[in-house]
């Protein structure tokens, strides 16, 4: 068992840490002893983390003692608060613990956060190979998804890092922080308008202009003034965009959620064009990787609008045919 577990330590060095440790609060306890299955433990898994970086060397050649030491702070710190200030939930108690002092609500925001990620990922997945400072911050920024809609982008995200970490910067989960749940929904309305050319991580978006009603863009896909807000946020530029360039003869495939869009040069020179005066910014980048990309039902009609504009034309192939 090769996550943040009390169990394996407990197992490995058949010690019962009840025996050792009377804490008042249930949850925390079973998770001390390790009679929580894994989406149960996943929420503290995550917070009570060991500090390898204090002795690199030693935390791997101790580790089940360091596993087991740690639990039985954490819930004598637990059950100390809780005979101090009972007003305090579990939630609260465990945060805490180990160094969060939240509200009620932001505490809840924490722990349903990371429960509904720990039911999206695999059983084992390990919260060790995050890095203590993404935690910190992700922990901090989570407290204050009070909306449904950016809860689900935490959720997203931190499932994304445990499959590879490294994948969000602190300026990301920073952003998200501050993202309102207009702000998330002017962000997918943009994204759902974007397609994918090569690497996933480098999203182009389709942006054919303002509609002629002056107030939407892409066919009333998304409002002028959402366009202002992820600006302002700095997920999208509009000052930069990217220009490709097709041979003579040749082609640009691109990709939205569910079609292929053959873009075809059959003239014998080369063609420059670009999809719209837009560019996801690396922050934007980031965060589009929780989003769903290219789902909107004007993305066929919108790329024909791009090839017509550049002599060029276009075909669609399923990418999930019946």
């Amino acid at each position: 068992m090769d996550v943040l577990s009390p169990q394996g330590s407990a197992e490995i060095n058949v010690v019962k840490i009840g025996s050792l440790v009377d804490i008042s609060s249930d949850t925390a306890k079973k998770w001390a002893e390790g009679k929580l299955d894994f989406r149960e433990a996943f929420p503290a898994n995550f917070i009570a983390k060991t500090r390898r970086a204090l002795n690199p060397a030693k935390y791997e050649n101790n580790l089940a003692e360091a596993r087991l030491a740690q639990a039985t702070s954490v819930c004598k710190a637990i059950d100390l608060y809780k005979h101090t200030m009972p007003s305090l939930s579990d939630r609260q108690c465990l945060l805490l613990a180990c160094g969060y002092s939240l509200t009620p609500a932001e505490a809840d925001n924490v722990m349903d956060i990371l429960s509904d990620t720990a039911s999206s990922v695999d059983c084992g997945t390990n919260p060790e190979t995050l890095r203590d400072d993404f935690k910190d911050e992700f922990i901090r920024g989570s407290a204050n998804a009070y909306e449904e809609d950016v809860r689900k982008l935490w959720v997203k995200l931190l499932s994304s890092e445990l499959k590879q970490p490294g994948t969000f910067s602190k300026r990301t989960l920073g952003t998200l922080k501050e993202m309102s749940r207009e702000d998330a929904e002017a962000f997918q309305a943009f994204c759902s308008c974007a397609v994918g050319f090569g690497d996933s991580r480098n999203p182009i978006p389709v942006l054919t202009g303002i509609d002629s009603g002056g107030w939407t863009y892409d066919h009333e896909s998304f409002t002028v003034d959402q366009m202002s807000l992820i600006s302002s946020l700095g997920l999208v530029d509009t000052s930069v965009w990217t220009t490709f360039t097709v041979g003579a003869n040749s082609n640009l495939v691109v990709r939205s959620n569910s079609e292929l869009f053959v873009l075809e040069n059959n003239t014998d020179g080369e063609k420059k064009f670009d999809f719209g005066n837009a560019r996801f910014t690396p922050i934007g980048r980031e965060l589009s990787l929780v989003c769903e990309m290219g789902t909107s039902s004007e993305l066929s009609v919108l790329i024909g609008e791009v090839a017509k504009r550049n002599d060029m034309s276009c075909r669609s192939e399923s990418l999930n045919p019946q």
